[in-house]
Order: structure tokens, then C-alpha cells, then sequence
């Protein structure tokens, strides 16, 4: 029986797609044991079984919060202290927690890089295998780029190289799409005989039926941010005639620091717009389920479960090309992903709105794809495999 350690510095509870795989992962314990794999989720979170608010898709983002996201854009310094006080301190606690245990695992395996960091620069003589599961499009600090641009400084660069050749050091080192490990190989100059992908997966349900409605119902369930772009969205549909527009129905689920300024842009089209807050999977499952298409339109992803989620429920995807967002839609055939032009989108929009009774079918497409690459059985059997190599 082959014992994993998964070290994860974040919180568990947390709507961002790592913390999502964590409870995923740790929800499939028993397919992993049955595979002849011992899973050890450590963690300085509560314990999962006694989490009230696991599942709920984001926490309400306080006025405060705000204020610090904003100065963040341009101090290093206020940069610095939410880096170490959000990821650096977090991480710790969890080694901590390693550190304590008496037998180690054969692998330890990490899914955010500043734990891996920490652990790298604490744990030098250890001898268990390190892998390195990097969830975003590829590139190590575009994601940090977005929520700190002030890391982008020549200030920072000794700290980004060396933290660089550290995540290198990783014995190996997996995304959870092809792509964002394509690009990370050529960009890093990484060994791609070391790399790896493992879609990530949730676990199976029926497809539900859709019927033709006269109008397209989009859905999109992220948190409110510039990361996730919502406000592309709600630009594409200002690009359509009052006409179409009204033949456009929203919903927003989340909440996030842009939301005031949705809230804004909303206010000035005529499509009816719900910013439906936070709420956990049932709930926004439902949502899916009076919806008929599902759209994710950001600016940096890995492979987002939140499409996932859309598959499932038998909707088209409408999406970026960004990350594995278009390992996750048949182009044309269960959905259409466009490049980050807001004027594409609104073209996508408007032939969708032409053609609704195209939807059920696309669908159809949408959810075998799910079926076929991205349930919790396969990723079960992937994961498997990369700890047997």
C-alpha cells in the first residue's frame, strides 16, 4: 500500500479550484485505498467532516477587504504582507503538522506552490518524494500578476527566481490540463518526461433533460473578481441590440471584490441580471438546472471545476481560451471557447440566441465529454498511475 502526504497550506473550505480538488480528493479516499493508495490529507482547517460552510462556492468579500485588495494593486509593501500573511503563515501550520508526524509517506505530494516553497526550504535532507501540482495555465506568477501586480517589480525578481528553481526541484511536477503543462515545460525549460496532467473530477450524475426556452439562460458561478473577468461578460452582451439583450437572461452566482462594479455595468443593460450571492453546490445546482448554458469567461485558469460542474448538468459550455478551458468544450459541437476579445463573445452570443433550439443538443455533447474525461473515477485512476511511475 503505497502512503501519499498531501501537505495543503490553504483552506480547505475555500470556493478556489485547489481547495475544491482538496475536498474531492479527500471525498474519494476509498477509491484511492481500493487502487492500493493510503491518502493523508494534512491540513491546518477543521476537520472536513464538521465543515458547515464546505461546499459553499465563496465567502462574502467585507468592505475592508476591498479597501486592502485595492492599495495591494500598487504597494509592494501591503503586497508583501498579504502574500505572507494569506500564504507563507497558512503553509507553515500545515508543515507543522507534518513535522509532527511520526511516519511519513511515500510521496509528498503539495497542490499550491507556497507550501511546497516552505517545505523546500525546511525539510532540505528529507528523503520522500516530492510532486509538485501547479493549477493554473502554466505560467508560475500570472495568477499573483492579476491579484498583486506590484510582484512584477524589479524588487522581486532574486525572491521569483530562486522560488523558481526550487519548484523545479520537484521530482515531478503535474497540471490538471495539457496545455498549461505544455507551456510550463517550454517556458521552464522543465523535463517533460517528468511532467504530467490529471483532469480534474467530480463524482457522476445523471444528465438531466433540457427543453428549448425562448431565451438563453447563462449561468456563471465564480467568484467576483477581475481574475474571472464577469465584466467581459457583461461587456459582450452591451455589444448586442436592446433586442437581443433582452433575449439574454444572467446569472451571477458569488460574490468578490467587482461586485459593486457589476452591479454598475448591469444597471445600464436592458437583459434581466440576478447576482444570485453565495450559496453551496445544491443550491446553485438548481440554478444550472433552469439555465441553459453554462459561461466562463476569465482571464487565467487550470482547468476550472466550475465548467465541470456545467458539463454535468448537460449545458454547452461558452468559455475563454485560456488554460484547460478548451480541453473541456468541443468547439462548435458542445460549445464554443473564444480568445479574450469581448466582441467575439458577443458574436457567440448572439448566434446562440439564433439558434436555442441547438442548445439540448450541444448539451448532450457537453455531458458525455464529462462522462468521458472529468469524473472522480478518473481522476482516481490517473493520479493513481503518476504515483505508480
Amino acid at each position: 500500500m503505497l502512503k501519499v502526504d498531501i501537505i495543503y497550506g490553504g483552506d480547505i473550505y475555500a470556493p478556489n479550484g485547489a481547495s475544491v480538488l482538496m475536498r474531492k480528493i479527500h471525498e474519494a479516499s476509498g477509491l484511492f485505498f481500493n487502487a492500493g493508495v493510503e491518502h493523508r490529507l494534512i491540513s491546518p482547517s477543521k476537520e472536513l467532516a464538521k465543515a458547515e460552510n464546505a461546499g459553499t462556492l465563496v465567502h462574502n468579500t467585507s468592505t475592508l477587504k476591498r479597501i486592502v485588495r485595492k492599495i495591494t494593486k500598487y504597494s509592494l509593501i501591503i503586497s508583501l504582507l498579504r502574500y505572507h500573511r494569506n500564504l507563507i503563515v497558512p503553509a507553515n501550520k500545515a508543515l507543522d503538522l507534518y513535522e509532527k508526524m511520526p511516519v511519513k509517506g511515500d510521496f509528498v505530494v503539495f497542490h499550491e506552490l507556497w507550501t511546497y516553497y516552505a517545505y523546500k526550504r525546511r525539510f532540505k535532507d528529507a528523503t520522500a518524494k516530492t510532486i509538485m501540482v501547479i493549477h493554473g495555465d502554466g505560467d508560475l506568477w500570472k495568477g499573483q500578476y492579476i491579484d498583486m501586480p506590484r510582484f512584477k517589480s524589479i524588487l522581486m525578481v532574486p525572491y521569483r527566481k530562486r522560488f523558481e528553481k526550487l519548484v523545479l526541484e520537484s521530482d515531478r511536477i503535474g497540471f490538471d490540463a495539457e496545455q498549461p503543462r505544455d507551456y510550463f515545460c517550454k517556458t521552464y525549460h522543465y523535463d517533460e518526461k517528468k511532467s504530467f496532467f490529471v483532469y480534474n473530477g467530480i463524482e457522476l450524475r445523471q444528465r438531466p433533460q433540457m427543453t428549448v426556452c425562448d431565451k438563453l439562460r447563462l449561468i456563471c458561478i465564480a467568484t467576483l473578481n477581475d481574475r474571472k473577468n464577469q465584466m467581459g461578460i457583461l461587456n459582450a452582451v452591451g455589444m448586442l441590440s436592446k433586442e437581443n439583450q433582452q433575449k439574454v437572461e444572467i446569472i451571477l452566482v458569488g460574490d468578490g471584490p467587482s461586485r459593486k462594479a457589476l452591479e454598475e455595468r448591469a444597471s445600464h443593460l436592458t437583459s434581466p441580471i440576478t447576482f444570485a450571492g453565495t450559496m453551496k453546490e445544491p443550491q446553485y445546482y438548481d440554478l444550472m438546472l433552469k439555465s441553459n448554458c453554462f459561461c466562463l469567461y476569465s482571464k487565467e485558469e487550470g482547468l476550472p471545476i466550475a465548467v465541470i460542474e456545467g458539463m454535468r448538468a448537460g449545458l454547452p459550455i461558452l468559455g475563454s481560451k485560456v488554460g484547460g478551458i478548451p480541453e473541456e468544450v468541443v468547439n462548435g459541437k458542445s460549445g464554443f471557447v473564444v480568445d479574450l476579445d469581448d466582441t467575439q463573445l458577443a458574436e457567440k452570443i448572439k448566434w446562440l440566441i439564433m439558434n436555442l433550439d441547438t442548445l439540448p443538443e450541444m448539451g448532450k455533447v457537453s455531458y458525455q465529454l464529462y462522462v468521458d474525461k472529468f469524473t472522480t473515477q478518473a481522476m482516481v485512476n490517473k493520479y493513481v498511475e503518476v504515483y505508480n511511475y
